[in-house]
């Protein structure tokens, strides 16, 4: 029996790690992150293994502040 493995986009992750997409993105390059494509075609397909890393990682410089509700008036 074949075994399927779920996998997480980019901008999944910066939106679940509340960073900007970017920095996920350069941080799967640098980290062995699977992909498909190539060029700016690249689709980066996280797995849960590599976001608990992402998570775990250094985190120099700026931080993003979390994204408030706008209010409906």
């Amino acid at each position: 029996m074949m075994e399927t493995m779920e996998f997480i986009t980019n901008e999944a992750v910066a939106e679940l790690e509340n960073c900007d997409p970017s920095t996920a993105r350069k941080w799967a390059a640098e980290n062995g992150v699977q992909f498909i494509g190539q060029g700016k075609a690249k689709r980066y397909l996280w797995t849960q293994g590599d976001i608990a890393k992402f998570r775990e990682r250094e985190k120099p410089g700026r931080r993003w502040p979390a994204k408030k509700a706008k209010k409906k008036k």
